[in-house]
């Protein structure tokens, strides 16, 4: 995963592309759907409503459907456990009660096969054939995605990629599994709607006009949509804030080493701020108002009433006279060692602004710190990083040498994936296993730990390695009239 030696040719700049590339043959891209919709459909018949979607986040999106929306806060884990509320921001909730709302008025919960799980809140549990809808639905959020990494390779890249290779990397992009287990076994919904979210508010933190090219939106404008859709991200799911830190540092760098436009960068910085900040506070506001005390518990507090799990380097801490003092310490180790190692990469890569593309390897070396240093890992945490490295691979002008770099990442998080799922199947977290039983998770936990330390520490050094000239030679990227990439004809 080393840049070529060569010297990339300048790239000439050329006229905007009207319309981006065919991804393949239309038989193959046809293919490569009906796969894609048959694993959905497949494996979502196979899931249980008990998973945190049905013990968490479809009560709440009851709550909402009983037209008493504020009350959503007061649901915890299968009714009986008061330590784990629902953590989800109010936009992801509000986003599962709308496709189930859809469902409930095609009467799919009429069908059998039906949850059996009574859970005392508003209105009656639901059915197995709803649940593959809410499955199915959310599952088409993994296209956008696809589209926002698209929209990467035909900026960044000197020649876009075509035919076989586009609808490789698209195949990459889908059949990734840690996104697959968050889908469909543990019903987190909100983590795709929350990464694309992110996706979309990135690609308008960093866009600039340059030469010869235009933009509908100005530059304010784009920065204060970019705080909106942060926001909403963050009102999705919490570790989106991973994804915040970098930005909001690359803004600093801008201020300190663009002192010809200091006012220039200072508003824009205040125009994202705000944005983001008013996105927050004002949908938070009216459930503060309502029920201060499960809002504040449900998405800032709860995790520093939970026990140690495993899979970070907090498991170490289990049995010994220093675990009482450090269960409270994970969130606020996590985010400090965020805005740390951010910091290192901006530096050490020579990130020059919030147009460089190097910012994705810092987006996805700060999101591996919620897996990381967060007290219990479960597979799915992965989902986030996975998808900010292959947006930083999108952007590589050594894409087309280093085409195995992204199947590695994927490979990577898969191996995270299934060496967690496997520790969670020998030790639920928080479990008291001793033993033999607790060597091996011992031993599983410091793998984890340690592959992903040593991940991060592989893109700072991928980062350092960057050749000055690379960000200031990049080609000019295509028009903003080409929305599209999965067009097939």
């Amino acid at each position: 995963m080393i840049e070529s030696t060569e010297q990339p040719p300048a790239p000439q700049r050329t006229a905007a592309r009207p319309t981006r590339p065919r991804i393949g043959p239309g038989i193959a891209v046809a293919g490569l759907v009906l796969v894609y919709l048959g694993f959905l459909v497949g494996l979502s018949t196979q899931t249980s409503c008990g998973n945190d979607f049905g013990g968490v986040f479809e009560p709440s999106a009851r709550f909402i459907l009983a037209g008493r929306p504020l009350d959503m806060y007061q649901v915890i884990a299968g009714g009986n456990n008061a330590a784990y509320p629902n953590a989800t921001g109010p936009v992801g909730e509000y986003a599962m009660a709308g496709v189930l709302g859809i469902g409930r008025v095609l009467h799919l919960q009429d069908q059998p096969k039906h949850c059996e799980q009574t859970d005392g809140y508003p209105l009656p549990q639901d059915s197995i054939p709803l649940h593959m809808w809410v499955i199915v639905i959310f599952g088409l959020l993994p296209l956008g995605i696809g589209i926002e990494i698209m929209h990467l390779l035909d900026r960044y890249q000197p020649e876009p990629l075509r035919g076989w290779q586009r609808l490789l990397a698209w195949v990459g992009i889908l059949i990734s599994p840690p996104m697959w287990d968050s889908l469909i076994f543990y019903g987190h919904y909100e983590q795709p709607l929350a990464i694309y979210f992110g996706l979309l508010a990135v690609r308008f933190f960093s866009e600039r006009a340059r030469p010869g090219e235009r933009h509908r939106l100005p530059v304010w404008g784009k920065m204060a949509l970019s705080g909106v859709l942060l926001g909403l991200a963050l009102l999705c799911r919490t570790s989106a804030s991973f994804t915040i830190i970098p930005l909001a540092l690359v803004l600093l760098v801008d201020l300190a080493r663009d002192r010809a436009h200091v006012a220039q960068r200072l508003g824009e910085a205040l125009t994202w701020g705000v944005a983001l900040t008013g996105t927050v506070v004002g949908i938070l506001l009216p459930f503060y108002l309502h029920d201060r005390t499960h809002l504040v518990f449900s998405l800032f507090a709860f995790r520093a009433k939970l026990g140690i799990g495993d899979g970070s380097f907090w498991t170490f801490f289990v049995g010994t006279p220093l675990q009482a003092r450090v269960q409270a310490l994970d969130s606020p180790v996590a985010l400090a060692l965020a805005v740390v190692l951010s910091a290192v990469a901006l530096v050490l890569g020579r990130v020059r602004g919030r147009d460089d593309p190097a910012l994705y390897a810092v987006i996805a070396i700060a999101t591996i710190c919620f897996s990381l240093s967060i007290k219990s890992v479960w597979g799915y945490y992965f989902a986030d990083p996975l998808v900010w490295a292959l947006a930083w691979g999108a952007t590589r002008l050594a894409l087309r040498q280093r085409w195995w770099e992204p199947i590695i990442a994927v490979a990577f998080f898969t191996l995270m994936l299934l060496l967690t799922e496997y520790r969670i199947s020998l030790a639920p977290p928080g479990g008291s296993e001793t033993g033999w039983l607790r060597t091996i998770v011992l031993g599983e936990s410091g793998a984890e730990f340690l592959g992903l330390f040593l991940f991060q520490l592989l893109l700072i050094v991928l980062l350092a390695q960057r050749r000055p000239h690379v960000a200031a030679t990049l080609p000019a990227p295509v028009a903003e009239n080409s929305v599209l990439s999965v067009r097939t004809g």
